[in-house]
């Protein structure tokens, strides 16, 4: 009993190790980098690309580098959105139900690039799964406690209109 005692305490010990290991891999930031990209894809429509993902689960924060959206333009255009970079923080209310709250939300520097035709549609991504809210209902529910956007550009592009870059910042909670 003693040596199945001292057997599974091993085995406790290094699965514990293997999980500390595991979660602070390349590996595992890799495969929640994928996971992201996937389903932001889908609701997005545009194509997502995200250069780094670091995933911090001692502070559950989230940072993204080099996160780019690309909405309907021709390849030669800038992409529909560009930020430099990302921070998210989040708390866990239960895992079980996944419900997780996005606490805060840091966005440096990004670049919006819209283009309008002269028809009036735009470059803005379509998703590619209709849900039954609008956008605007769908950021909404995020519940986001806190966000800040620091040294944006929106460079806008229309017919008869000469193209334009307006800077922005914006912040907010709940």
């Amino acid at each position: 009993a003693l040596i199945s005692a001292a057997r599974l305490a091993g085995l406790a010990v290094l699965a514990t190790v293997s999980a500390l290991l595991i979660a602070r891999s390349d590996w595992l930031q890799e495969r929640l980098r994928t996971m992201v990209v996937a389903p932001a894809h889908l609701a997005h429509g545009g194509r997502v690309e995200i250069g780094k993902f670091r995933l911090d689960w001692t502070g559950l924060t989230a940072d993204i580098d080099g996160l780019v959206i690309h909405g309907t333009e021709p390849a030669s255009q800038a992409p529909f959105l560009a930020v430099d970079h990302v921070t998210a923080s989040f708390r866990i209310i239960a895992l079980l139900t996944k419900d997780i709250r996005l606490e805060r939300i840091d966005v440096v520097h990004p670049k919006v690039h819209l283009i309008v035709d002269a028809d009036g549609g735009t470059n803005l991504p379509r998703p590619k799964v209709h849900g039954t809210k609008n956008t605007a209902d769908t950021i909404l529910d995020l519940k986001i406690g806190r966000f800040d956007v620091r040294n944006g550009e929106a460079f806008v592009e229309s017919p008869g209109n000469p193209p334009h870059t307006y800077p922005w910042t914006g912040t907010g909670r709940n």
